[in-house]
Order: C-alpha cells, then structure tokens, then sequence
C-alpha cells in the first residue's frame, strides 16, 4: 500500500522555502520553527523528508475573532454595492454618491454604465404636489422611527418615496420623466434646514 503524505505539510514546507530563499528568517521563526531545525533545513533531503511525511507535523490555528470580522465586512461591502446601486437606478447625483460612500466621479460612471443608468444632463421631472411627498415622508419617519440625522436612513426613507412616486423602476418608460431621488433628497434637505423638520 502507498504512503500517504500530507498536503498540509507540503503546502507549509514550500512556504518555508519560499522564505528561507527570500531571506526572510524571522518570518519562519513566527511560525514556530527554531534556528537548529533552520540549519538542518539546508540539507535537500530534510526538505523531503518534511515534504513527504505521513505524519502531520503542522496544525492549523483558526483566529475566529478575525474570521468573523472578515466576513461582517463582506456582507457589509456587499449591503453597500446594492445600496449604490440601488441610489443610482432612482437618481441619485453623483455628488451625493461621493458624499455618501466616498467614490470617485470615475468610479461613479463605471457604475453608471455597468447599470445602463447614464448621467442625467438637462431638464430632470419636477414635483406638482410636495405636501403629498411631506406627509408620506413624515410617516415613514415616524413608522420605521428615523433618526434625522442619521444620513443613511434618511437616505433609505427618500429612496422609498422616490420609488412609490415611480412605481417599478423597469417600467418608467421616459427616463427623464422619472422623479430623482435628487430632488427628493433636497427636497427633505430644504425641509430640515428651514426647521420644518422634526
């Protein structure tokens, strides 16, 4: 029957080579090898002995703390790239797309393009009837209890006026008669900088 050897083991050992013909001693003293098994590491055939060994000699140390950190990030990157989106799709400015998640005016149109949803130039949909908009906006506020001054909430209430004024964002046949989650958003900016607001 053939010996089995350990892919953990060789995976560490080409690791260990790669810094011992690098010059980076310390880095394989952090992982828990010493200077006497260094030394003895400069003979061939130690490497394929440890290479080629059935027996595991090294062990995996999960950090679970900083696993846990790692994927809360992606799932938050990941919250954020459909937030993004989802602001531009109903007309969000790219000022307010800097603003509110840091991206460049280049990064803005890579986006832009990726979703079909150019820069608006021109004339944009104006509001016939903003008491409806300020009653609507004041009952969301007060049914998911929005603190104003939490930007990206009040940002999340403005989208869904922008998309109860729309309807489906697929059936808006003119793109410029749409209403923009722009002029929503200054709209309730006006509103909170004239104290109408809370």
């Amino acid at each position: 029957m053939s010996t089995k050897y350990n892919p953990l083991n060789q995976a560490l050992m080409d690791q260990i080579l790669h810094h011992l013909r690098n010059g980076q001693v310390q880095r394989c003293l952090d992982i828990g090898l010493d200077v006497e098994v260094l030394n003895l590491l400069r003979q061939p055939q130690a490497h394929s002995i440890l290479k080629n060994a059935p027996a595991r000699w090294c062990k995996i140390q999960i950090d679970l703390d900083m696993v846990k950190k790692l994927l809360e990030n992606c799932e938050r990157d990941e919250r954020e790239t459909r937030l993004v989106h989802r602001a531009i799709q109903l007309g969000a400015t790219n000022g307010m797309i800097k603003d509110f998640f840091g991206m460049a005016p280049s990064e803005i149109s890579v986006v832009r393009q990726l979703l079909n949803v150019p820069g608006r130039s021109g004339r944009v949909a104006g509001l016939n009837d903003t008491d409806q908009v300020w009653y609507r906006f004041l009952d969301l506020m007060s049914t998911h209890e929005v603190d104003h001054k939490d930007a990206i909430a009040l940002l999340d209430i403005c989208m869904l006026i922008t998309e109860e004024l729309n309807g489906p964002f697929e059936s808006i046949k003119h793109k410029h008669d749409q209403i923009t989650l722009g002029l929503i958003w200054n709209l309730v900016q006006t509103w909170l900088n004239e104290g109408l607001y809370p």
